[in-house]
Parts: C-alpha cells; sequence; structure tokens
C-alpha cells in the first residue's frame, strides 16, 4: 500500500533532490521516500514549506497534493493535462435547478442508513457489567428507532430544508448514543461544531478525532468527484456559498458514520490513550487518528476507498442521464 505523507508542525519542509522526497524538520533531513511509494501528499498547516521542485516531482507522478488549514481544504494540485467534462458540469447546474431535492434525500438517506448500522454494530458488540449494559442498549435502541422514523419521513418532505432538518434530528440522537459507549473521561457529549465554540476553546479529543478523520475522508471524497467530473462547488444538500465545496461535503455524508465514526469509536474504546494525547495537539496523536481512518479506507476485501470511486462516478452517470442516484449502504 501507498504512503499518504502528512506534513504537520512548525519547521517541516518537503524538497525533491535526485528524483526523490525529503522531509526536513527544522532544516535537519528526517526521512526520505521514492515518488512511486507515495499517493498522497497532505500539507496540514501552515508552518509546513514545500519546494517548487517537490510540486514538479509529485505531478509528473500523478500524486495527490492537498493542502489544508485547520483540517479544511484550501488548495489541491490540479495537473495541467487535466480536462474536466463540460458535459457533466453543465449537467450538473442544471439538476441542482431542477432535481435539487431528489439528490438531497439520497445523500441524506444514505448518511442515516449508515448511521443505523454503526449503532446495530453497537448494540449487538457493547458489553459492560448487566446493569450497566441494559441502560447502554436502551439508549442505543432508543437511536436505532428514532434514525428509522427519520428515514421513513424523508421521502414526505417537500423541500431541502426539511431534509437538512430531518437529517439534524437523526444526527442528535445518534450523538447521543456514541457519548454513551465512549469512555466518559474523553468528555465527549455531542458533535460539535469548531465555529460553534467560543474564540479561544478548544473541543474535547474525540471531536478533534472526528476532525481529523472528517478531514482525510474530504480528501478521499474530493479526489473521487475530481476524477468522475464532477464540480465540487455545486452541491444538492449543502447550500452553495463562496468557497464551499457544497458538492463533496454531499458525498462525504454517506461515507462518514462508516468510514471514519466507526474506527474512531473502536479506537477510543480500544485505545483511550491515543484519543486523549490529542489534548495537547501531539503531531503523533495526528498521525495516528489519519492512519487509523485511512488504513480502515483501504480495508480489505472490498476497500471504503474504492467504493468511494465507484459512487462518485454514478452520481456522474445519474446527473448525466437525468437518474436517480443510490447512495451507497453498508451492513453491520
Amino acid at each position: 500500500m501507498k504512503k499518504i505523507l502528512v506534513l504537520a508542525g512548525y519547521g517541516v519542509s518537503l524538497k525533491a533532490r535526485k528524483g526523490l522526497f525529503q522531509i526536513f524538520e527544522k532544516g535537519k533531513k528526517v526521512g526520505e521516500t521514492s515518488p512511486v511509494e507515495v499517493e498522497a501528499i497532505v500539507i496540514a498547516s501552515r508552518a509546513v514549506s514545500i519546494t517548487s521542485s517537490a510540486l514538479v516531482l509529485a505531478a509528473n507522478y500523478g500524486i495527490d497534493v492537498v493542502v489544508m488549514d485547520k483540517w479544511n481544504p484550501v488548495a489541491r494540485l490540479i495537473p495541467a493535462v487535466y480536462g474536466s467534462t463540460m458535459k457533466t458540469w453543465i449537467a450538473q447546474i442544471a439538476a441542482v435547478k431542477k432535481r435539487r431535492l431528489t439528490y438531497a434525500r439520497a445523500f441524506a438517506e444514505g448518511k442515516i442508513y449508515n448511521q443505523r448500522m454503526v449503532l446495530y454494530s453497537l448494540y449487538k458488540k457493547y458489553t459492560g457489567s448487566k446493569h450497566e449494559t441494559r441502560i447502554i442498549r436502551a439508549k442505543i435502541r432508543k437511536a436505532i428507532d428514532h434514525t428509522g422514523e427519520m428515514l421513513e419521513k424523508l421521502d414526505k418532505t417537500s423541500n431541502v430544508a426539511e431534509v437538512r432538518s430531518l437529517e439534524a434530528h437523526a444526527a442528535k440522537e445518534y450523538w447521543k448514543a456514541v457519548a454513551a459507549v465512549l469512555p466518559k473521561t474523553l468528555g465527549f457529549k455531542s458533535r460539535i461544531k469548531k465555529y460553534t465554540l467560543p474564540k479561544g476553546e478548544e473541543p474535547d479529543p474525540f471531536n478533534k478525532a472526528l476532525n481529523i478523520g472528517y478531514a482525510a475522508l474530504l480528501r478521499e471524497v474530493w479526489k473521487a468527484a475530481f476524477l468522475a467530473g464532477l464540480n465540487p462547488y455545486y452541491g444538492f444538500l449543502h447550500a452553495k456559498r463562496p468557497g464551499r465545496m457544497s458538492l463533496i461535503l454531499d458525498l462525504m455524508e454517506e461515507f462518514r458514520p462508516i468510514a471514519v465514526d466507526r474506527p474512531l469509536i473502536n479506537l477510543a474504546r480500544k485505545e483511550e490513550k491515543e484519543i486523549e494525547k490529542l489534548r495537547e495537539n501531539r503531531k503523533e496523536a495526528v498521525a495516528k487518528i489519519w492512519k487509523t481512518v485511512v488504513d480502515y479506507m483501504n480495508k480489505e476485501p472490498k476497500p471504503l476507498k474504492n467504493i468511494i470511486q465507484q459512487q462518485a462516478r454514478k452520481l456522474a452517470k445519474a446527473i448525466v442521464e437525468k437518474q436517480e442516484y443510490k447512495p451507497y449502504k453498508s451492513t453491520w
């Protein structure tokens, strides 16, 4: 399996010499690797620098280069030979105007359905004392029932705002159940959006882990949409805003529970200390979270990475042919 170079931290730089990537920290070389061994380069900090020769080397080998700021997407290296399918872009813009509700429902359906699959798995596998297990499973069962109700109501929605409302209600109960199974020392109570926190306040370590995990997923979905010829800025469920990759956020939804939530919940329950390290924003802790999610997406026999690419192509095909999009639905 090829490497993903995640570059973060003050004084980190990436250079190219004699056809190899060289990684430096505060002027000292700490690593060297061949471009044939690299799948992607993720620049995850403003303090990181990369030379033009390293960019050229990455472009020549078709290596995905993504720039992120606080785990939000900023830029991607696009080879000069790239030529997007204009036919798909035109059809996508038309679909946003004419069939937005239909596609928005599909994305929400995929997310809520896969949240239920995660909940079913937690319900089946949760073990504790007899009393504790009964209480926790009751909370999970409540969330399973609630998400089922939200799924049934999706077809009756008359606008995208109603779809978003159902998705939000399902998510609220889902995260309550997740909080119940996580170690209490992590301090996770609900999913927190970064922009809702008071200035200077840090989220709990599990929310930090989710942010990193979703950034890893975003990179994969962004790449898949890019290869499928989709316009990342014209979405259906997420509103169009300047600089916001609404379509990428749409396509991410069905994969958030199974590509990120599931492996990170398992990590938190089995290796709580790895999540706790994020309180100090330790570089190795960030790398551990990123690797956990990426490894899970590459897991055989049916890597989610491949399924993401298939779904992006299916979405492009559905848009061009003016057909229904069917989200990916996982098993337990």
